[in-house]
């Protein structure tokens, strides 16, 4: 029935070897499967063992089978069982799936030895009782990939999305059971995605046309690429019995988008966050509304929940927002949940009576939709908030600047496992703590709401984690230096939003959960505490909202009133701080003492007097509308004017090394020249009788480690005088 061990080469390129049955015969698959790589960069050598409705107990005995396996060289060896096989009952499959599974795989692994298994997980039949069939398929397919540690191509879970999401699109052939070229082409895809491993476009399109091909594109690459742990293409770095003794799940029914679905799915995707936000918009319309903030270069929206509105003034304005980096899906699951308490609870109800929240639960969604730190445009966006590269950044800045907020919270989730720990035993070790905490410690952002942010918020949010079983600590970034192991803690940088926000005049807290890596490894405990972290938050805004107003509102007053000097430069303090892990051999929690440099304890290097206003020549309108998105008003000259000003002269002016030029890629010397300049109409005019005016002063002074001249925004270099003057 079909092609039967027929290799195709293509010279240099790996080799793929499939057997199965018609599931696997059906629209040229394999041919399909090497045509996409093909057009997409890659060489696929590619061969096909197959035949009409067998099963692998009966390839186990096949010698053709044997001997298409004993060639070796093979990078992949695909296998694929009849389609009812592997979804009938538990103790059948284990017999008569698992072990002919096991057999063929113990051969692959004799013959090639560097090779990998994948598992072709099929589809249920499109019948009454297609889910309970999925299900099953879905668990034994998986089952068999984690016991052998094989890989997994899920065409099924990417089925079952199409089949939810665009139910109208025909996968079936009208038997009901084999694929069309549709369902083909998309086992084709996550065949590749697999494989491969990244994103593409693909040319070759099967006969079909090209919105169908590019959307079961999009579709193939999502499943594999959003859960690749699930799949084991990428392990859980965290072994089952650490997980067990130190990071065991709450023991609680959800409903939420992806805790509420089998974990054989994987996290949500997109459509099923956004279904589960405008089910509770409509159920409580009275209370909240959905909105979309804009679109995505790639045409995702960003959905926004406000909880009350921007002119409610009697209220406390929160902002929240995660999923900034699309690789931290607990966070965006913790607004789900936070979004149920308020509507779903009386202590939700009476928390939105004093306070308004404006809940952004996926921040980055083309960065969400592959699991993919970066954004659909490349950048990381929360290192973009003084460049603002990102349309994606600007939709954000607008809509927080449109809020208003008194309060802010980001909610992210930080790689546990770092090289640098195997220094503190010679073993490996991963971070305790299940979240850190990492306020801000930059010198220009007002004392009071220093004191509120690092004090009250956090350490009402420290209770209520320790009070669910969870462990707190401060967040650090790991660093050798002379052979010796450092951290170095907290923020200082407006390129955290936890800076950024600290300089509008916010409260800011910016919370990093324990979870980049671990793909659904105790993702219910990740999301509870970023649940239980931003409910604290409301719940204390709202019993001290009358200290949070007047708090912020000092702040801001002292800051039109142009109080206090300018901190251009600062470093942390050094000193000892004991930090928390776990020894992933031996099993157990240690303490280690870490010379630490701590960014809430900074000293001012370099120090002005405030000026009255920055200058800008009619020259800088890009450096102007970035000032303007980021909420700082700009004023433009309606005629010439001579001023007396202080201009920089730039002294030094070089690239950072590698370890840094990420973060702070320039360091900028300057000298400040004293004298009166004409100035042209147009000429932009940032008076700091405002606001935001702390945000602008660490945006325009030169050597600011985050400013407009240090990420390029404005053009220098050594011995050039800049074009932003400080009026005194």
């Amino acid at each position: 029935m079909g092609e039967r061990a027929v290799p195709v080469m293509l010279g240099d390129s790996l080799r793929a070897l499939f057997i199965g049955n018609s599931y696997t015969q059906y629209n040229h698959l394999v041919h399909q499967v090497q045509a996409i790589a093909a057009s997409s960069g890659h060489k696929l050598s590619v061969k096909l063992v197959e035949h009409g409705g067998w099963t692998l107990k009966k390839h186990a005995a096949n010698p053709e089978t044997l001997d298409a396996i004993r060639e070796g060289n093979w990078d992949f060896v695909v296998l694929q069982d009849q389609s009812k096989a592997p979804a009938r009952e538990k103790d059948w499959v284990r017999e008569n799936v698992y072990k002919p599974a096991y057999s063929l795989d113990s051969l692959r692994r004799l013959y090639n030895p560097q090779g990998k298994t994948v598992f072709y997980m099929t589809w249920g039949h499109h019948i009454d009782t297609y889910a309970e069939m999925q299900q099953r398929l879905a668990e034994s397919y998986l089952e068999m990939t984690h016991r052998l540690n094989a890989w997994c191509a899920p065409i099924g879970i990417a089925w079952k999305r199409i089949r939810t999401e665009n139910p109208d699109f025909t996968l079936y052939n009208p038997d009901h059971s084999h694929p069309s070229v549709q369902g083909s082409y998309l086992a084709a895809n996550v065949f590749c995605t697999v494989f491969f491993q990244k994103p593409y476009t693909s040319g070759y399109l099967a006969g079909l046309s090209r919105n169908e091909a590019l959307y079961l594109q999009q579709m193939a690459q999502e499943t594999v690429l959003s859960n690749l742990s699930l799949w084991n293409i990428q392990p859980s770095p965290q072994p089952e019995d650490v997980t067990r003794q130190f990071y065991p799940d709450p023991e609680r029914k959800y409903t939420t988008p992806t805790l509420g679905k089998p974990v054989e799915e994987g996290l949500a995707s997109l459509f099923e966050i956004t279904r589960y936000l405008q089910a509770l918009a409509d159920k409580h319309s009275d209370k909240v509304t959905l909105a979309n903030i804009g679109n995505t270069p790639q045409g995702r929206e960003i959905p926004i929940l406000y909880f009350g509105t921007a002119k409610e003034d009697k209220k406390v304005k929160v902002w929240m927002q995660a999923g900034l980096h699309g690789n931290e899906p607990a966070g965006p699951e913790a607004a789900c949940l936070l979004a149920d308490y308020l509507l779903g609870t009386p202590e939700g109800a009476d928390i939105l009576k004093k306070v308004s929240l404006a809940l952004i639960p996926v921040a980055n969604p083309d960065g969400y939709a592959f699991q993919s730190r970066k954004s659909g445009s490349g950048f990381d966006l929360n290192r973009d908030q003084s460049k603002l590269s990102d349309p994606v950044t600007l939709l954000l800045k607008e809509a927080y600047k449109e809020w208003n907020p008194e309060i802010a919270l980001d909610i992210h989730e930080f790689s546990p496992f770092r090289k640098e720990f195997g220094r503190l035993r010679g073993s490996r070790a991963t971070t305790a703590a299940d979240v850190l905490f990492l306020p801000s410690g930059h010198l220009n952002i007002s004392d009071g709401i220093r004191r509120l942010s690092n004090g009250l918020f956090r350490e009402e949010a420290e209770k209520a984690l320790a009070a669910n079983g969870y462990n707190s600590g401060f967040y650090f970034t790991p660093h050798i230096k002379n052979d010796s192991l450092y951290a170095m803690k907290d923020a200082k940088s407006p390129q955290s939003s936890s800076t950024y926000q600290g300089l509008t005049n916010t409260v800011s807290l910016f919370i990093e959960i324990r979870g980049i890596g671990l793909g659904r490894t105790s993702f219910a405990r990740r999301a509870d505490c970023g649940f239980r972290v931003s409910r604290s938050l409301l719940e204390t805004a709202a019993v001290h909202h009358k200290e949070v107003k007047k708090t912020i509102q000092k702040a801001v007053r002292e800051t039109c009133a142009g109080k206090g000097d300018v901190f251009v430069t600062f470093q942390p303090t050094r000193t000892e701080l004991p930090v928390s892990f776990i020894d992933l051999s031996k099993k157990e929690r240690f303490t280690e003492t870490l010379p630490t440099l701590d960014a809430l304890q900074l000293k001012a290097d370099l120090v002005r007097k405030r000026p009255k206003a920055y200058i800008l020549p009619d020259s800088c309108p890009m450096q102007a509308e970035k000032l303007r998105a980021l909420g700082i008003e700009v004023e433009k000259s309606r005629k010439a004017f001579t001023t007396t000003v202080e201009k920089y002269i730039v002294t030094e002016y070089r690239k950072a090394d590698k370890e840094w030029e990420k973060i702070y890629p320039v360091t900028v010397s300057t000298r400040v020249i004293k004298e009166k300049k004409s100035f042209p109409a147009g000429s932009f005019i940032v008076r700091l009788s405002q606001k935001n005016a702390n945000l602008a002063i660490t945006l325009l002074e030169p050597e600011s480690v985050n400013g407009f001249v240090n990420f390029g925004v404005i053009h220098t270099g050594r011995g050039q005088e800049l074009p932003v003057y400080r009026e005194r």
